[in-house]
């Protein structure tokens, strides 16, 4: 996956995705990870627009729209806009292509924006053989459809993969220059962890997770502090910043 932010100071490889009577509970249940390599974001109102979107990607984009909608929108702080075309102004583009799934940061003169490039219908010819082998049929292929566009979603508001935690199954390499903030506990079902379409969660999630929501909620609030207890000896944690840092590790 690669960075994507919302307008100017925006975050795109970050980590982790409740309802209104949510919003208010302690921090301490948040899970996550936030990437300080980018800047935080500056508004909660985000505008997406389809990017050169094909009359035989419509079902596409409806699943998914609602889907965002339902998850990102109703169940957190963040307001959501979209436009059926792109005009070179909106936060984050989606665009529908042949064999792969990414996000981009993209940078101008007069703005930074995210790019999700995802898959509609069709993911035999995916680039990654677990989505092959995953979203086979026409079933699976909605479910995937959806899955994915969430996922990519949650890198283009600021959030990161769950799997780059020393608790994860799946040994993923961390960024040597230590910039990976978590918010509390590890979250297995999370959208957000790498393995979101393989039997490590053992099933497609196709909704945000309690601490997906908190994460973003406090990302938007900038509040990405948390209490020293709860940063547990696997991290670093910084007395002055009150921040918890994943540290390094190598891996595959």
């Amino acid at each position: 996956m690669i960075l994507v932010p919302l307008k100017s100071l925006f975050v795109v490889f970050s980590v982790i995705f409740l309802t209104v009577s949510c919003r208010n509970r302690e921090p301490s249940e948040a899970k996550g990870v936030v990437d300080l390599n980018e800047n935080l974001p500056v508004s909660n109102s985000i505008s997406v627009c389809w990017k050169n979107l094909r009359e035989d990607q419509r079902n596409c984009q409806k699943d998914l729209q609602e889907k965002l909608v339902q998850e990102f929108e109703e169940k957190t702080d963040l307001e959501l806009s979209f436009s059926d075309s792109c005009d070179g102004k909106a936060d984050i583009e989606i665009l529908y292509q042949e064999t792969k799934h990414e996000n981009s940061h993209i940078e101008s003169e007069d703005r930074a924006y995210s790019l999700m490039e995802i898959i509609c219908g069709d993911f035999s010819r995916a680039e990654a053989m677990e989505i092959r082998s995953q979203c086979r049929t026409p079933a699976e292929a909605e479910i995937c459809n959806v899955n994915i566009g969430l996922h990519e979603f949650g890198h283009a508001v600021g959030l990161s993969h769950e799997d780059l935690r020393p608790e994860s199954p799946t040994s993923s390499a961390v960024y040597d220059d230590d910039k990976l903030v978590v918010l509390s506990k590890f979250d297995q079902t999370s959208i957000m962890h790498f393995g979101y379409y393989k039997d490590i969660v053992g099933t497609k999630i196709l909704e945000l997770t309690k601490g997906d929501i908190l994460t973003i909620n406090k990302l938007y609030k900038k509040d990405l502090g948390i209490a020293k207890k709860d940063c547990v000896d696997k991290y670093r944690y910084d007395e002055n910043k009150k921040l918890c840092f994943i540290k390094p590790h190598s891996g595959t």
